[in-house]
């Protein structure tokens, strides 16, 4: 009975191992393609700014902002953000 889980757990062992390289060469490959697509990039055109994708000053999420939005923007009242400290530990 032992002999077989063993059997298992070893078989279960190998394969996790294979899978953990294949994860690693993956993730290598998409950082290589990440820096790759970083150094391609154009950013002294400013694309976004010309196109309807941005609203300035402010940006939506889905793209559209209502026609009062900096109104809205201004009328939001501030809160106090500070969190109460920490409680002292017990050593």
């Amino acid at each position: 009975m032992l002999g077989i889980l063993a059997l298992f757990l070893g078989i279960a062992v190998a394969i996790l191992a294979i899978v953990a390289v294949v994860l690693v060469k993956t993730a290598d490959d998409a950082l290589d393609e990440a820096k790759i697509a970083a150094g391609a990039t154009d950013h002294s055109t400013h694309s976004t700014a010309s196109s309807g994708e941005v609203s300035l000053p402010l940006q939506s999420f889905a793209g559209a902002v209502p026609e009062n939005a900096e109104a809205l923007a201004e009328a939001h009242a501030a809160y106090d953000a500070t969190l109460p400290p920490l409680p002292r530990a017990i050593s």
